[in-house]
């Protein structure tokens, strides 16, 4: 299987990704069973969620794995934190349901 994205947008209620990625058919290396290995990151997110209080768990979970979170409940504001300067940000998560 190759890599597939399937993008459906409907004016007024967003756009939806599907993004499917290959398997690769290697063996993983085994880690031992009192052993877990998370790979750290140090990227800056932009974070958009309408609900406060999972804005605040996705932000708390990702500041946990190394990152740096800016979390935006309001999406117009997020676009303006966005182009006020885009570069400052490697990575944009949007989970704003829009009322749905």
């Amino acid at each position: 299987m190759s890599l597939c994205i399937d993008v459906q947008s409907e004016v007024g209620k967003g756009t939806d990704f599907v993004i499917l990625l290959p398997t690769i058919d290697r063996k993983l290396q085994s880690v031992k069973s009192n052993e877990t290995v998370i790979k750290k990151g140090k990227e800056q997110i932009l974070y958009i969620n309408d609900e406060p209080a999972l804005g605040d768990i996705g932000k708390k979970y990702l500041e946990n794995l190394g990152y740096h979170v800016t979390t935006v409940t309001d999406p117009l504001n997020a676009l303006e934190i966005f182009r006020k300067d885009a570069n400052q940000f490697d990575l944009v998560i949007s989970t704003y349901s829009g009322g749905r």
